[in-house]
């Protein structure tokens, strides 16, 4: 008689035409369990996966606007031309058309104030520059851009505080923003005179 060990510890004798039989139960019972060990951690996976992409879908779904604010720019026309610019860029990135109405700005004081919508100064431009328009349709995978004058005022805004700018559009109340850093710039003697300045 074969013996194989029970539950708990004890013995369990049976009939050895019947041991290996129990061996190979025993084996595929092992193997079923690391199969479905496999099964549960792809469903895991995919599970993740689809939600993963739902939050995509969804982030993409609507109106997605992408706005991009450079400044310190300056038209060239053979030397360096004043005044200088903030280049406002904007594209469509989501799945539907938007209509652009105004081209607006505004200063915080601190990221507490920001946090809290507390502004010091807001603003829109009447006439955007470089012939934009507004009102604007942006489809999909279109650009709109214009500028605002840096003016001295402009600039004290950003170094003292927290200055956005930005469009509003029909998708939304509120207005699509991106904080503008204006640093300062070093000015050398050659500047402006179309020479080129050496270190």
């Amino acid at each position: 008689m074969a013996s194989i060990w029970g539950v708990g510890g004890g013995r369990v004798y049976v009939h050895p035409h019947i041991f290996p039989i129990l061996q190979r139960i025993i084996k595929a019972l092992e193997c079923n369990m690391k199969i479905t060990e496999i099964a549960a951690w792809w469903g895991a996976i995919v599970a993740t996966v689809v939600f993963l992409w739902d939050i995509y879908k969804w982030r993409k779904s609507g109106v997605v606007l992408r706005v991009t604010a450079s400044p310190n720019m300056q038209t060239f026309t053979g030397v360096f031309e004043e005044p200088k610019f903030v280049i406002v860029e904007v594209v469509n990135n989501g799945n539907k058309k938007t209509t652009l109405t105004h081209l607006v700005g505004v200063q915080y004081l601190s990221w507490t104030d920001r946090i809290r919508k507390k502004s010091k100064h807001t603003f829109f431009v009447p006439t955007p520059l470089f012939n934009a328009q507004l009102p604007y349709v942006l489809g999909v995978g279109e650009r709109w851009m214009s500028g605002i004058e840096q003016t001295d005022e402009l600039e004290k805004w950003s170094r003292e505080g927290l200055l956005y700018i930005g469009v509003c559009d029909t998708s939304k109340t509120m207005s699509t923003i991106v904080r503008v850093k204006i640093p300062l710039e070093e000015k050398s003697e050659d500047a402006g005179n179309g020479k080129e300045s050496k270190d």
